[in-house]
């Protein structure tokens, strides 16, 4: 039987497995609540939670400073939040086919850079929006080509990119190889492989994330289960995330809405002598190394660009768009 200190110990663990989805515009009791009591690991905003640049960094601030530097927090957005307080990530579509791969790298560095000054270290992006099970080549080789060198300038920022839009099992011919150019997974394959650190999925269930993700795609790394279109009765999202734990998953965006999200942590927090020790700790370690690596704890970061210069590419892709 486990002491108090070691049950204690095992509730952070797996609060820390945790994104909370919020859209307050400063502090509130209710996220404090989810960062001091549940140990959540992370932070999604949400459009209403940004509005202006000094705003941001406050609220980002404080919620570090309630995390503390043992456990620092996953500030997250995806490109759907992007607002005119934030620098605009434009969709690797909108990328023409001869644009110099040096400048994108260089611009999602200058984005990166920004990003981190305001307090966010994660985004959900790029997205590849592949349409269709056999999209051609050229199409693939250009989102592998894109994707990579975004996500490659902002790792130079110390921002981590999570790969979303990975198709559902139903569009993914096992037979073919993911390293193949003519598999629609192949960009996930080589961005993966080479550079991005987490992938977000969202259909799968708990025994297909082991074949079509893990093995099909030869990846070990972080994986990113979206909930927050989830609406099942709490006792079943929680096993469904038990399902998930054991099948590989490590991270989870929990649903919107601070009463759904408490009551399913402690659901889950009443299920955990129910959930493999070492599993938990597996999906601990990723997530604590991730925040290691990317300096997560670091309020401060050490800027390779100017303001001149950020300010600079930024604009320079966004005329290249127009």
């Amino acid at each position: 039987m486990r002491s108090k200190k070691d049950w204690m110990s095992l509730k952070t663990r797996l609060g820390q497995l945790f994104i909370a989805p919020y859209n307050g515009r400063e502090v509130n009791g209710e996220i404090v609540t989810l960062i001091n009591h549940y140990r959540i690991g992370g932070i999604f905003l949400t459009k209403e939670a940004l509005q202006k640049e000094k705003q941001i960094t406050t609220m980002t601030e404080k919620l570090q400073q309630y995390a503390t530097v043992e456990h620092p927090l996953i500030i997250s957005i995806d490109q759907n939040t992007l607002e005119t307080a934030l620098p605009t990530l434009p969709s690797i579509k909108e990328f023409r086919q001869g644009t110099n791969r040096l400048f994108v790298e260089q611009f999602a560095e200058a984005t990166g850079q920004s990003l981190r000054e305001l307090g966010i270290n994660t985004i959900f992006y790029p997205s590849i929006d592949i349409d269709g099970n056999f999209p051609g080549r050229e199409t693939l080789e250009h989102y592998k080509k894109f994707g990579t060198h975004l996500v490659k300038g902002l790792q130079k920022s110390d921002v981590v990119a999570c790969l979303v839009n990975y198709p559902n099992k139903e569009q993914i011919d096992l037979h073919l190889r993911s390293d193949r150019k003519s598999s629609n997974v192949y960009p996930f394959y080589e961005i993966l492989q080479k550079e991005a650190e987490m992938l977000q999925i969202s259909t799968y269930s708990a025994p297909d994330i082991n074949l079509y993700i893990r093995k099909h795609l030869s990846y070990d790394g972080l994986i990113v289960y979206d909930l927050r279109k989830e609406h099942d009765k709490t006792t079943i999202t929680a096993s469904f995330i038990r399902e998930l734990l054991e099948a590989g998953v490590d991270l989870f965006l929990l649903p919107e809405g601070f009463n759904r999200q408490l009551n399913l942590l402690n659901e889950l927090f009443e299920m955990i002598n129910t959930i493999k020790e070492d599993i938990i700790n597996k999906s601990f370690k990723k997530v604590t190394h991730l925040k290691t690596t990317y300096h997560f704890s670091l309020l401060e970061q050490q800027k390779k660009l100017t303001p001149y210069q950020q300010e600079r590419l930024i604009n320079r892709v966004k005329n290249s768009l127009t």
